[in-house]
């Protein structure tokens, strides 16, 4: 009998500790714990649109250019929309109920993206030094705004200007998986193209 409750409390230890190991393992880090509230503050400043219902929620790493983690982490959250709506009304709905002091992207945010991305205007060259560098690569061309009907960026004010390259809104995308409808919001992602004919 002392065996047997020996083994039992050994075996409850035993539990106690795999369970408090993966608690702890499994808990965020702080700077994933602090991006993701982050995140959430910055989702709750728009009205969920009528009838759509939180699907799930999904937090990860942001990755550099060279696929390496950067210890920033970035949130998507998914809502199902209901089977009626559409996306021009979804779009509607937000533009109308953005909060006041945030703007959508526009041709005006490519613009802006391309003179940075050009650097200050260059000074004259001044005699006895030697020939400045040649220029940054950039188009020639006038980049505008990528648009596409099923999704919406929109920023803080002067948030696509943020001086640590960092971008502070985010994009609304509406896709379709069979029938239903989801609506994900997510880090600020949107393109620019060089401004093409007949536009």
């Amino acid at each position: 009998m002392h065996v047997g409750r020996k083994s039992a409390a050994v075996g409850a230890l035993a539990l106690v500790t795999l369970v408090a190991g993966l608690w702890e393992f499994g808990r965020p880090k702080p700077a994933r714990q602090r991006d993701v509230s982050a995140r959430r503050s910055v989702y709750s400043a728009f009205p969920v649109f009528p009838g759509a219902t939180m699907d799930h929620e999904r937090s990860y790493e942001i990755r550099s250019e060279d696929s390496d983690g950067t210890g920033r982490y970035g949130l998507a959250v998914t809502y199902r929309l209901p089977a009626t709506a559409t996306s021009a009304d979804v779009v509607e709905f937000l533009r109308s109920n953005s909060p006041p002091g945030w703007h959508e992207a526009t041709d005006e945010t490519c613009a802006r993206l391309q003179a940075r991305a050009q650097g200050p205007p260059r000074s004259a060259p001044v005699v006895g030094s030697p020939p400045p560098g040649p220029p940054p690569t950039v188009s020639s061309a006038p980049l505008v705004l990528t648009r596409r009907d099923d999704e919406l960026t929109i920023f803080t004010a002067h948030g696509d200007d943020a001086a640590d390259g960092t971008l502070s809104g985010l994009t609304f995308r509406i896709s379709r998986s069979g029938q239903d409808a989801f609506l994900t919001l997510d880090g600020p992602t949107f393109g620019c193209q060089p401004i093409t004919q007949g536009r």
